[in-house]
C-alpha cells in the first residue's frame, strides 16, 4: 500500500496534523525537498507526529505521509522494511547493529532456529530488522508460535532426544525427537521467512488464496488448517505490542500508591528491599535480600548472606545480622537506600530488624508481613493492620515476600548440597 501523502510545503504543525489519522500504522516525515528524514510506527499516528512537532526535528518537517496497518505487529515489520529501503537521516541509530537487534532465521540448517541477534553475519541465514528490542522479542515469539519453529540453541538441539515443554504446549513441532520431517519443517521455515518479508497482512492474503483453492478442490482438511493459521496470525496482529507490559506497569503504580496511603508514607515506595532467612535447624543458615523497583524485580541488586551467628538456629538473630550487614557494611555504599524495607515475619522479626537499623545508623521505613494471617506490623507499639484480600498493595507485598523466600531457599539448598558433598 503506497503512503498517503500530505502537501509537502505545509509547514504549519496544525496543517500537517490535520491530514493524519488517529489510527495504527507507519508514518514518514519528509523535509521541504521531499527527502524522508524519519520513519516511525505508532498506535496513533496523529499523536506521535504531534510529539515530533514539539522537538528539535520539527524545524525539518515539511510533510507527514502515512500507511495504515491492521495492528502494531504489521507496523513493526513495515517500519523496519521502510527504514532499510529509505535510510532516513534521523533513523541512523536503527541501522546500528550494536544497538538494535535483528531476527535471525538459520535457513542454512536442516531445522532452522529463530532467535534474536545483535549482528548480521555472512552465514547463509535470513536476517530481518533491525527492530527495537521489545518489538524483536514480540515478533520472534509470535513467529515461533505460529509456525512451530524451535527457539532452542543449535547446541542444545543437537544434544536433545526428547521433546521439551514447548512441544507439549504446542509451541514447537519437536524436530529434535523426529516429531516432524525435515521437508515439512523446512516448509514452515520458508513460510516464516515470507511472513517477515511481506508482513502479516500480505501473508494472510496469500494464505486466504491458498485456502480458497484447497476448498475448491475439496481438500477441506488443508483448507481448515489454513483457516486456523489465518486466525492465529490475525489474533496475534490485533494484540498491541507491549500491551501486557503496559498494563502491569499501570497496575504496579496503583499498588504502590495504595501502599503509600495504607502505610502513611510521604512518597511512593519505588524501591523496596525485602529480607528473609532460610535454614534447617542450625545447618547452613542463610539470609537473602530481594529488591523491587517500581513494583518489579530488580535482580541486579539481589544479595545473599551466609550467617555466622553463634546462637543459631535463631531467626531473629539471623535477621539482625542480615539487615545490619546490608546497611552498615560495604553494601551501604554500593546500593541506594530503599524507600521501604519488608521483613518476612511477625513482630519479633520486625523488632530485630529495627534494632539492626538503629545500630547501623540508618533511618528507613520498615514493616514486616506475617505469613499466618497476612498481617502488617508497622511498629512494636501499635497493633498489626490487615489489608483487604483483593488489595493491590497486599498482592504486591506478597509477591515480594514470596520472591525473597524463593531466593533464600534456593541459596540455602545450594549451601546444603555443597556441605554434603564436602
Amino acid at each position: 500500500m503506497p503512503p498517503v501523502k500530505t502537501d509537502r510545503y505545509m509547514k504549519s504543525p496544525d496543517k500537517i496534523l490535520s491530514g493524519l489519522p488517529d489510527a495504527c500504522g507507519v508514518y514518514l516525515l519528509s523535509d521541504k525537498d521531499g527527502n524522508i528524514i524519519y520513519i516511525g510506527k505508532s498506535n496513533s499516528i496523529k499523536k506521535r507526529v504531534s510529539a515530533h512537532l514539539r522537538t528539535k526535528i520539527s524545524e525539518k518537517i515539511a510533510s507527514a505521509d502515512f500507511i495504515l496497518t491492521k495492528g502494531e505487529l504489521s507496523a513493526l515489520i513495515l517500519e523496519a522494511r521502510l527504514i532499510k529501503k529509505h535510510h532516513p537521516r534521523y533513523n541512523i541509530s536503527m541501522r546500528d547493529d550494536k544497538q538494535f537487534p535483528f531476527i535471525k532465521l538459520s535457513m542454512q540448517e536442516d531445522f532452522p532456529e529463530i532467535k534474536i541477534v545483535r549482528k548480521k553475519e555472512n552465514d547463509g541465514a535470513a536476517y530481518f530488522g533491525p527492530f527495537r528490542s521489545a518489538g524483536a522479542r514480540t515478533l520472534a515469539k509470535t513467529a515461533a508460535r505460529i509456525f512451530g519453529l524451535r527457539s532452542c540453541s543449535s547446541a542444545v538441539f543437537r544434544r536433545r532426544s526428547q521433546p521439551c515443554l514447548n512441544y507439549y504446549i504446542r509451541k514447537c513441532q519437536a524436530p529434535c525427537a523426529d516429531g516432524i520431517s525435515k521437508r515439512k519443517y523446512r516448509e514452515k521455515a520458508l513460510q516464516a521467512k515470507k511472513f517477515f518479508e511481506s508482513g502479516p497482512e500480505q501473508f494472510i492474503a496469500q494464505l486466504r488464496a491458498q485456502m480458497v483453492k484447497a476448498s475448491a478442490r475439496n481438500d477441506f482438511e488443508k483448507a481448515a488448517a489454513l483457516r486456523d493459521k489465518i486466525f492465529m496470525i490475525e489474533r496475534s496482529i490485533d494484540r498491541p505490542v507491549g500491551a501486557g507490559r503496559e498494563k502491569k506497569v499501570l497496575e504496579r503504580a496503583k499498588a504502590l500508591e495504595e501502599l503509600r496511603l495504607a502505610l502513611g508514607l510521604s512518597r511512593k515506595p519505588l524501591r523496596i528491599e525485602a529480607f528473609d532467612i532460610s535454614n534447617t535447624g542450625a545447618s547452613e543458615t542463610v539470609g537473602a535480600m530481594a529488591v523491587f523497583v517500581r513494583g518489579f524485580p530488580f535482580k541486579k541488586h539481589y544479595r545473599k548472606f551466609r550467617i555466622s551467628h553463634r546462637l543459631l538456629p535463631d531467626d531473629t538473630a539471623a535477621i539482625y545480622e542480615t539487615v545490619y550487614r546490608r546497611y552498615a557494611g560495604s553494601l551501604a555504599k554500593q546500593l541506594p537506600l530503599p524507600d521501604l524495607i519488608l521483613i518476612d515475619g511477625g513482630a519479633a522479626q520486625r523488632a530485630s530488624a529495627e534494632k539492626a537499623l538503629r545500630d547501623s545508623g540508618t533511618q528507613a521505613d520498615l514493616i514486616s508481613l506475617a505469613k499466618k494471617h497476612e498481617e502488617l506490623y508497622l511498629s512494636a507499639k501499635t497493633a498489626p493492620i490487615s489489608l483487604n484480600e483483593d488489595s493491590k498493595a497486599l498482592l504486591l507485598l506478597r509477591a515480594l515476600r514470596d520472591e525473597v523466600h524463593r531466593f533464600a531457599v534456593s541459596f540455602h539448598r545450594s549451601r546444603r548440597r555443597k556441605h554434603l558433598i564436602s
